[in-house]
């Protein structure tokens, strides 16, 4: 992960010579904030106000997106078997499961396809097929339902149910 800085500083010729300290609260929402006083004007030590705004810019990930109006034609449809998670940007289990989809998705690449769904934004998807616990991850093949589980599971777990179906 890679964070871009962003300084808005009050008053003029500042060097800024200093740490910067940076709380880190809410950061599901990818955007963290704090406040800090620090600078360094040429000669004279001043106190200036400045605000800091850290904003994560997250690497792309090996699984791709999928939203109800792509569910079928990337899911349904693939020609090999399908890993799908099912997940909320506010679940804390399901930020844990990330890197594991991840991960899978990296180690079988061109056996299976790996997709995540944000059930916020594809409620329609979701509620067709009954989630009612995130997170939830459903394997499909040609169309056809095989697997789900559910919860934040060990990779060795999901490993072992996409095993049975490749």
């Amino acid at each position: 992960m890679s964070f871009h800085l962003k300084f808005h500083i009050r008053g003029s010729h500042l060097t800024v010579d200093a740490a910067l300290r940076v709380r880190t609260q809410r950061p599901d929402r990818g955007l963290i904030t704090d406040e800090t006083n620090f600078a360094k004007e040429k000669k004279t030590r001043t106190r200036f106000s400045a605000a800091c705004i850290v904003s994560e810019t997250k690497e792309a990930s090996p699984a791709g997106a999928v939203d109800d109006t792509t569910f079928k034609s990337l899911v349904l449809e693939s020609e090999i078997p399908v890993l799908v998670d099912f997940w909320a940007p506010w679940c804390g289990p399901c930020r844990m499961l990330d890197p594991v989809i991840d991960s899978i998705a990296e180690k079988y690449k061109g056996r299976i396809k790996c997709y995540k769904v944000n059930t916020d934004d594809s409620s329609k998807t979701a509620t067709e097929l009954g989630i009612r616990s995130i997170p939830t991850c459903m394997i499909f093949k040609q169309g056809e339902r095989l697997d789900t589980v559910i919860g934040c599971v060990p990779e060795t777990t999901l490993i072992t149910t996409i095993e049975k179906y490749i």
